[in-house]
């Protein structure tokens, strides 16, 4: 059984990519990330390369990203 979901910018039905709080379809989501990949990282400055909108430096820093207690 094939579902159909709204892409929740541009409104496409058909196939969409699930993100943090909403379904993007490709489009909106190549538009969204090369969006946060031409921003700087906002704890460092420098740029991004991971889908969190952080360096990876900062993505593994505990400090500011906490890490679940295994």
């Amino acid at each position: 059984m094939t579902m159909i979901h709204e892409c929740d910018s541009c409104g496409y039905e058909g196939r969409v990519i699930e993100v943090l709080d909403s379904c993007l379809c490709e489009s909106c989501f190549e538009q969204q990330r090369h969006l946060i990949e031409a921003q700087p990282c906002p704890e460092c400055g420098k740029e991004i390369d991971t889908d969190i909108g952080l360096c990876q430096r900062c993505a593994n820093d505990p400090e500011i990203m906490p890490q679940p207690d295994c």
